[in-house]
């Protein structure tokens, strides 16, 4: 089964300006191949496979919606979360709810850095770990590395290459 191509907006449903970027990407793109994903429909994904191993990451998130995001089809990402805060442990204990945000920080964290397209992170360096340090991972030797086609740029002459 063939993947779709997928460039990938995940920003906040009340992101203004991320629907407007997904608007002209619609406009200049085949409209099935933009997708609109929020913190929401990403941290209550009923599924998540993220498998590391030497050679590559692979990535799907089932979505409630039954759909499924295959990081090897992502041709793009704009990556406009914030934070994250998992709903279903807003219940829980303070100390579970941070240990479960953490975690799923993490697998953020992870799956992004693993990325092998371009990912677009607006106004700061990797708005999902908060950290800069975070777009300077340790490579196994221990070594410094920069990530993967990871960009740091405005809106504007990122679509004015469109």
């Amino acid at each position: 089964m063939t993947k779709q191509p997928t460039v990938l907006i995940l920003a906040d449903h009340r992101d203004r300006t991320a629907h407007d970027v997904a608007a002209l990407l619609r406009a200049r793109l085949p409209a099935d191949v933009v997708r609109f994903v929020t913190p929401r429909e990403l941290l209550s994904a009923p599924r998540i496979v993220h498998r590391l191993s030497q050679s590559n990451t692979i990535t799907h998130w089932s979505l409630e919606d039954g759909s499924i995001l295959h990081s090897e089809s992502l041709t793009a990402v704009l990556n406009r979360l914030e934070r994250v805060d998992l709903p279903a442990f807003s219940r829980s204990s303070p100390e579970d709810h941070t240990y479960a945000n953490a975690e799923m920080h993490a697998l953020l964290v992870s799956w992004i850095v693993s990325l092998r397209c371009t990912v677009i992170l607006l106004t700061t360096i990797l708005l999902i770990s908060g950290f800069y340090h975070a777009a300077w991972p340790l490579a196994p030797s221990g070594s410094v590395r920069p990530l993967r086609g990871l960009h740091a740029e405005f809106a504007t002459p990122l679509l004015a290459r469109l």
